[in-house]
């Protein structure tokens, strides 16, 4: 089946790669004795987890299980001197946003089924900013009271 003009013109097929930012968590293991069992402290999801014995690719389930999300086993024991490099790839889609750090814009409707609160004790008040510029401030008091006036 022939690729579509998107396809081809972006050298992907499937989710668009803008869809979701990738990180990698990678992890050294640099070997002082005789060992197979290695734990992974930031986790991955299993099927998206590769590991490297001195530089080389070892095969999964074939050189190393990796089943659990945190806990790694080679098959053959790595020796004093070797080097685990352990990488886990980390797909990060936005789903439920509930917090941010910064600037947050909406550029389309925003509906709030809940409560919104501003400002550090929940009534320093909202501005709103209608249509024709002119702004106004709700304030909602600790006591559930509500206020309006222009901003």
């Amino acid at each position: 089946m022939p690729l579509s003009t998107t396809q081809q013109r972006n050298g992907y097929i499937g989710r668009s790669p803008s869809d979701s930012a990738v990180t990698k968590a990678i992890q050294v293991y640099d070997i002082t004795s005789d060992t197979s069992a290695f734990t992974f402290t930031v986790g991955y999801d299993v099927g998206y987890f590769d590991v490297f014995i001195n530089g080389v690719k070892l095969l999964k389930d074939t050189d190393y299980t990796a089943n659990d999300g945190s806990t790694f086993t080679l098959a053959s024991t790595s020796k004093d001197g070797d080097t685990i490099e352990a990488i886990a790839y980390k797909a990060f889609n936005i789903g439920n946003i509930n917090s941010s750090t910064g600037n947050f814009l909406v550029t389309n409707d925003l509906t709030v089924n809940g409560d919104a609160y501003v400002g550090d004790d929940n009534s320093s008040g909202l501005i709103l900013t209608s249509p024709n510029g002119t702004q106004y401030r709700l304030v909602v008091a600790n006591d559930g009271t509500l206020s309006t006036s222009v901003a």
